[in-house]
């Protein structure tokens, strides 16, 4: 098993995107805290449910 670091942006951003795919925030709230578009975050939280952090 691998270990990766994350930077603080980086587990920020994980932490808002596992918050949408859980149903705790919407895409487009989690768009604007990210400040990315919608479909960025719609892209982002489909790589995270198909292979999760990388």
């Amino acid at each position: 098993m691998q270990r990766w670091q994350l930077s603080q942006k980086e587990l920020a951003r994980y932490g808002v995107v596992q918050n949408t795919i859980e149903g705790h925030l919407n895409v487009d709230l989690a768009a604007e805290e990210l400040c990315l578009s919608r479909r960025q975050v719609f892209r982002l939280k489909r790589k995270l449910e198909e292979k999760g952090i990388e």
